[in-house]
């Protein structure tokens, strides 16, 4: 038997199924999910609206827009940014892959370091997503605008139709508008 290596079978016999022996201690492989955002400001400062779809495995789970009353579209970025990561945990979607997708050069420049935020509303909205995304892993990606119509849709709809935010989820964020 020295030198002889168990295969087929024998060594399945032997061993049985490590998946089914050892759940807990086997990688798993988890959906990604995507999070559009989109900002709109009509005025820029004017009545702003925050617009969020969220897809799991290719299929979209939510989406939905808010309207944030008075800001710039840097700030309505933001708030969908910020509004979008809540839905995740509000979810329990923390352990997938997060993939972040905005049309915001600014945001996703600033999110990813590149860029200095120099400006005090947006700051306390940065620090705020900073704190939310150190709970999840996460990529965040620049994308032309005809790649992000869903979530400005969203943006306009919540602007359109003055879509609150839910109180209970601005008290889960923390901030108020």
């Amino acid at each position: 038997m020295m030198g002889m290596s168990l295969r087929g079978p024998m060594q399945l016999k032997l061993w049985g199924n490590v998946a089914e022996t050892f759940p807990d201690q086997m990688p798993t492989t988890r959906e990604p999910v995507k999070l559009f955002v989109d900002g709109a400001s009509r005025g820029n400062p004017g009545e702003a609206g925050a617009g969020i779809v969220i897809t799991l495995g290719g299929a979209r789970i939510f989406q939905d827009g808010f309207y944030l009353g008075r800001g710039t579209n840097n700030e309505a970025e933001y708030w969908a940014l910020l509004l979008g990561l809540q839905k995740v945990i509000d979810l329990s979607l923390l352990e997938h892959p997060l993939f972040i997708f905005s049309d915001s050069q600014l945001l996703v420049r600033q999110i990813r370091g590149e860029y200095r935020v120099k400006n005090l509303a947006l700051r306390r909205l940065f620090d705020r997503a900073q704190g939310l995304l150190r709970l999840c892993s996460y990529t965040i990606v620049h994308v032309l605008r005809e790649y992000n119509k869903e979530a400005d849709a969203m943006a306009n709809k919540g602007v359109d139709e003055h879509a609150v935010i839910p109180l209970d989820m601005l008290e889960r964020l923390g901030l108020a508008l």
